[in-house]
């Protein structure tokens, strides 16, 4: 089940990055705040392997730019592709700061989408979505492709790990109260 979110996104200048705060909240009440910055790396990017195209990988952030760039992985940039054995990019599908085209709730956690830069192709822009699956068992997030389309200059990658605001598990019932009292006796005539 998919509900839209209302999204709370503030960005903060710092003095050598940029990072963002970022909410996701459901409007239907039906799921408490998500707070999606637990998943935003200060230092370091993930980094996963193209599931179908091994010589390339996908480096991104989750709420703020990669932490790696180049001519062609702008400093906004929150996923791009890269060649794995010379490290050079080749395109951005996911612009943090002006890209975030749909931030959704769902069950288990979050979807994001973006927008990047043109493609040469069939699309008019490099296009990414990141799942987020709040996954307690883990102590640190998890990286892996779902999907990815050169054709269609689209990539899904997901990150299961431990979520800010997840669902708790609902209370016991409560034991019942004692029995009613009977009624009063009739008064005397």
């Amino acid at each position: 089940m998919v509900i839209l979110l209302a999204a709370l996104l503030v960005l903060v200048h710092g003095p050598s990055a940029l990072a963002i705060e970022c909410i996701a909240t459901d409007p239907f009440g039906l799921y408490p705040n998500l707070d999606l910055s637990s998943f935003t790396l200060r230092t370091g990017d993930y980094i996963v392997s193209g599931a179908d195209y091994p010589s390339f990988e996908w480096v991104f952030n989750v709420c703020a730019a990669t932490n790696w760039h180049d001519a062609a992985c702008t400093p906004d940039a929150s996923v791009c592709e890269r060649m794995t054995e010379t490290k050079q990019g080749t395109d951005n599908y996911g612009d943090f700061s002006s890209g975030v085209t749909v931030l959704q709730r769902v069950e288990k956690g979050a979807l994001i989408k973006m927008r990047g830069t043109a493609c040469s192709l069939n699309k008019p822009y490099h296009t990414s979505e990141i799942n987020i699956v709040c996954d307690s068992s883990l102590p640190t997030p998890v990286a892996s492709v779902l999907s990815e389309s050169f054709i269609d200059c689209s990539v899904t990658l997901q990150l299961r790990g431990p979520c800010s605001g997840t669902p708790a598990p609902p209370p016991p019932p409560s034991p019942p109260g004692p029995p009613p009292s009977p009624p009063p006796p009739p008064p005397p005539h």
